[in-house]
């Protein structure tokens, strides 16, 4: 079961990979080929329109050289 706050979560979250992308000057193509998953898919990711699983998060995250415990922070509900 999903927390109430999930849809504010999950575009935090999707928010903050399309700003760690844009910030490393990598276009959306370049992220998902070195995350190994398809370039549709990191879009549904950065728009909020799929649930990323924890491997697909896994991926991104070392792709954009940092962790998926960087990626929750400051995000309401993982702040340390």
């Amino acid at each position: 079961m999903r927390p109430a706050d999930w849809p504010k979560i999950h575009r935090d979250l999707s928010q903050r990979i399309s700003e760690l992308r844009c910030s490393r000057e990598l276009s959306q193509e370049a992220l998902a080929d070195a995350a190994g998953i398809s370039r549709r898919g990191l879009q549904n990711l950065e728009n909020a329109e799929t649930t990323p699983g924890i491997d697909h998060l896994i991926l991104v995250a070392r792709a954009l050289d940092t962790t998926v415990i960087d990626l929750l922070k400051g995000i309401d509900g993982f702040d340390e």
